[in-house]
């Protein structure tokens, strides 16, 4: 198994792709008009179909609390509603900063072995963590 890693000179301020963007802006309006309505109509908010239709949460329930309590300055229940995201989401702002800071970004070299076990943990700390938040509904 051989993975490489190296580091490349990069822009300073990498481009977003204008869909990621959308995405995002969609995604937020959603949640405000959702929220309005639920709070108007006194009803419930639930913006998972999955946990509305099985009453169980999804592998990614949590994580707009999640970053609802971060927004809030409440780090640890942010980290205990879906530590999963919450631990992605500190990774990708930790990158983010590096490769702001040095204007490089990195590259990795993976062999079919490496890609194999890649996906084996990242299927493992997935299935964890849906235990996690079944335990917790």
């Amino acid at each position: 198994m051989r993975v490489a890693l190296r580091r490349v000179p990069a822009s300073r301020w990498p481009s977003i792709p204008r869909w990621v963007i959308a995405l995002l802006v969609v995604y937020a309006a959603v949640i405000v008009a959702g929220a309005w309505l639920a709070r108007r109509h006194g009803v419930e908010f639930v913006l998972c179909q999955f946990k509305r239709v099985t009453g169980r949460p999804c592998p990614g329930c949590g994580a707009t609390r999640g970053v609802l309590a971060l927004r809030d300055g409440r780090p640890l229940v942010a980290g205990l509603g879906n530590p999963l995201v919450m631990s992605a989401l500190l990774g990708l702002a930790l990158l983010a900063t590096l490769l702001a800071a040095t204007a490089r970004r990195f590259e990795f070299e993976r062999d079919r072995p490496a890609r194999a076990a890649a996906w084996t943990c990242g299927v493992a700390l997935r299935v964890a963590n849906w235990i996690w938040l079944w335990d917790r509904a």
